[in-house]
């Protein structure tokens, strides 16, 4: 496991101090941030989008001879942007709520959860810990969320933090964060089939600034497509089995501790099917899976696992010899 996966899996990353940083390390953070990335991910598309229209569309009249490939061009072209900016939007839905408590948890288990983050102690495991405290927010997390030290904030079923739009993705943001994907994929496959359809059976460009544009498109669609394709893959194989990017990393330590005590391993989330792990996040209408808006089953606050947690919570209390009669009401924002 790399250090940046490990430092990921933290919630008490320290901050690094920027002061002691080379030029060339400045640079490399600047070219990584989303003020960088977001202008440049967004002006792609627009450059794209031009250059369809400016190399293909246009000369070959495809809006009288073509019109179903002009409109699929049109799609792709404001698709990805749509489901950006409903991304973008749906970010502050996935903060946890500041009152939030685990309901049905004794007051000794949640005891035990604030020791656990106060030594340090949960950056392993997170399935052995049924009820999760967080040191830095100084609030209890439900299942599945972690604290992320670039938003300063806990998110509801956080997959990873997005280095492109600076936000988190999570349990809101996850369904537009991959159509989001499938939809660059697609577009950039688009303009490379059109790229090179103009080249190879198109008429012969007028002048060298049509070449410098065609250039310039390919060298986007190179640069971006690896990248975008990459992450689809990873994030609707993670949806597929019902887990986040973090939870794959956790993995390996969970099936490590069950093995050491000759135990098996489930994982608690998984749904038994591709298409329940799907709707779980997309909705149970099919229908609606193609629109960007956030349709997810639950709230993202409490999970249906394979086991009670909270019981298991409440037992391990009981055995530690801990007062365990008082649980905490059900909170009003669930």
């Amino acid at each position: 496991m790399s250090s940046d996966q490990s430092d990921l899996l933290r919630d008490d990353i320290p901050e690094h101090d920027h002061s002691k940083n080379s030029l060339s390390e400045d640079i490399m953070a600047a070219l990584q941030s989303p003020r960088f990335l977001l202008p440049f991910v967004i002006s792609s598309n627009i450059f794209l989008f031009y250059a369809f229209g400016a190399l293909v569309a246009v000369p070959w009249q495809w809006r009288q001879t073509q019109p179903a490939l002009f409109a699929l061009g049109l799609f792709l072209g404001a698709y990805p942007l749509v489901c950006l900016v409903v991304l973008l939007m749906s970010d502050d839905r996935d903060a946890v709520p500041a009152a939030w408590r685990p309901a049905g948890a004794t007051a000794a288990a949640c005891a035990a959860a604030k020791r656990v983050a106060q030594q340090n102690m949960h950056h392993r495991n997170r399935y052995a810990e049924p009820v999760r405290y967080c040191d830095r927010c100084e609030a209890f997390k439900p299942p599945r969320s972690h604290h992320c030290s670039q938003c300063q904030r806990c998110c509801l079923r956080m997959d990873h933090h997005c280095q492109v739009t600076g936000r988190c993705v999570g349990h809101h943001t996850y369904k537009p964060f991959v159509l989001w994907l499938i939809s660059c994929c697609a577009a950039l496959v688009f303009a490379l089939v059109c790229l090179f359809a103009r080249v190879t059976y198109g008429p012969s460009f007028d002048d060298a600034t049509q070449w410098l544009v065609w250039i310039a498109a390919l060298v986007d669609c190179i640069t971006l497509l690896p990248g975008a394709l990459f992450m689809l893959i990873r994030s609707v194989t993670n949806l597929a089995r019902n887990m986040t990017q973090i939870e794959v990393w956790e993995r390996h330590w969970a099936q490590t501790d069950a093995a050491s005590n000759n135990r098996s391993y489930t994982f608690p989330y998984d749904l038994g099917s591709t298409t329940n792990n799907f709707a779980d996040l997309f909705g149970s209408n099919v229908l609606l899976w193609i629109f960007p808006c956030p349709t997810p089953k639950s709230d993202g606050l409490s999970f249906v696992p394979l086991v009670d947690t909270i019981e298991i919570a409440n037992a391990r209390a009981l055995e530690s010899g801990a007062d365990s009669t008082t649980t905490l009401p059900l909170d009003s924002d669930q």
